[in-house]
Order: C-alpha cells, then structure tokens, then sequence
C-alpha cells in the first residue's frame, strides 16, 4: 500500500465528504476518490459505505481510523524534530583530523550551510587532543576511540588505508611520519616492515603532495588516494592500518539542536562516502 493514501482515507473520514477532504487537502475530488479507491484495493477492504448524503466508515474503515491517526501523529512528530533541527541557530566546534576536514568536511559545506542557514561550524584541527569534558569542543570526529571521558560515542565507518604512489613501480622510498606521531598506524607498519625512508612529515597533505611528485610512496587513506588521480594505488589495503571512524559528542550537549544537526550531518557525510565503509554502532562513555 502507499502509506501517503492514509492521509486522504483521515481528511474524508473526518469531512464526510470528498469535497470536504479535497478541500482540506488542497486537491480535487476526484483525486481524492482515486486515492481512496487505491487504498481499498490494496488492503482488500472497504473503508467507506458511499451514500447520497457522504462518506461514512464501515466496520472496518472505524478500525483503521485510530491506527491512521497513530501513524499522523508519529509522521508529525518526527516532521517536527526535523523542523527542529534545521531551524537551529549558534555555532557548533567540531574537532577533527585534517584529512577529514579537508577531503570528508569541506567539500559537504555548501549542503551544510543549505540545510542548517542558520549553524556555524568552527572547524579545529589541531594534532593535540582536545577536552571536551573541558568544552574546547562541542563534537568530534576522530579516528581512535575515546576511552574515558562524560561522551556519546557512535561509530560511522571504517577508513581503509593503503599504497600509493605516481606509478605503480615499487620499490621507491616511503613518506613517513616524525618521531612525535610514530604511534600512528601508518608510521608503525612502515617501521615494522622495514622500508626505505625518503622523508618525514606530520602532515598528510605533505604525503600526498610527495606521492603525486613521484619522489616517495605513501600510505594513504582510500578515499584520498582514489580520489587523486595524479595517484595509483599500489596493492590492496593495508588491514593493519585502517582505522575506525567514530563520533564523539560531549554528554552534556546531546540534547542540544545545534549539536544534534552537526552530529546528523557527518553522520551522512561520513556514510555516504564512496571511498569508507560503513559501520554503526551507539556507545557511551561515562
């Protein structure tokens, strides 16, 4: 059945009539009539008994009213939460790594600022870590899992990673990160493996730029590197260097609209990008 039919079976119910539901509703009669004809054929059901004098509800049809009402009171209220979310105002920090930001964030701003006109997105990507039990940010979007602190955690994706370089030829030195960053993933399966190094930076942006150059490879998230077409990737990703993606929103905040509406907004971001699998999963740190 088309449960857009529901609202057409209320207004003559509640009219009597279908000039009276057309008029409610801002279309013709007969309109009205084919809809409700569609939704007795499809629940094999007569809902109205057609008299001179109006519509009036069969046996069945009384049983429906209460259930239709039912689904316009949930469709209302969930209207009404959307409402509420694109009617929110104020500015929102959102703490992220820079990759994301420049490659995930950026490129959906203009959605952003369509759907939410009236939010600002302050956008830190900083290398520290930042307090959120401390309020230096409102949400995050993080690739390690917070393990303490009064957050809400949701996890959105997985982030493949893995070789690229300007051809395909192996054999050339790597990129790799400085002594500061050598807990990264990346950083630890190029020591553990043993390869070559070209150069050290602690940005990926600078990998990237080294990899398109030809002077170095580079492990690089997939939906970076297939998205360069300066860049092959070189072998399939690297299991050891993938990362989880995950949502962090301070505790405090969850029931703001203006955090609600950033945190909706990666959360389609992040699931609807070609280059990340999806995951999901709700959390919660105390």
């Amino acid at each position: 059945m088309n449960w857009n039919d529901l609202k057409y079976f209320l207004a003559v119910a509640r009219a009597g009539s279908l000039s009276g539901a057309a008029e409610a509703l801002e279309t013709t009669a007969s309109t009205a009539s084919r809809r409700i004809d569609a939704l007795e054929a499809a629940i094999k059901t007569r809902l109205f008994v057609r008299l001179p004098g109006g519509y009036h509800l069969t046996d069945e049809g009384a049983r429906l009213l209460p259930k239709a009402e039912a689904v316009e009171a949930a469709s209302l209220h969930v209207a009404g939460g959307a409402n509420a979310l694109r009617g929110a105002s104020g500015e929102v920090r959102l703490a992220t790594a820079e990759n994301l930001a420049v490659h995930l964030i950026a490129p959906a701003l203009p959605q952003f600022r369509k759907q939410y006109p009236n939010l600002t997105l302050e956008l830190i990507t900083e290398v520290r870590r930042v307090d959120m039990g401390r309020f230096e940010a409102d949400v995050a979007l993080r690739l390690t899992r917070p393990q303490k602190g009064r957050v809400r955690i949701r996890r959105l994706g997985h982030m493949a990673c893995a070789v690229y370089g300007r051809s395909s030829r192996k054999g050339r030195p790597f990129v790799t990160w400085p002594a500061d960053n050598s807990n990264l993933p990346a950083a630890r399966y190029i020591a553990s493996q043993h390869l070559p190094i070209a150069y050290r930076a602690n940005s990926l942006v600078v990998h990237q730029a080294g990899a398109a150059s030809g002077v170095a490879n580079a492990i690089l998230p997939c939906f970076m590197g297939d998205a360069d077409q300066r860049l092959v990737r070189i072998g399939e990703p690297i299991a050891e260097v993938g990362q989880d993606i995950w949502l962090v929103i301070n505790e405090d905040l969850a029931g703001s609209a203006r955090v609600r509406a950033v945190a909706d907004f990666l959360e389609t971001v992040v699931t609807g990008s070609a280059g990340l699998q999806a995951k999901t999963g709700l959390n919660r740190n105390d």
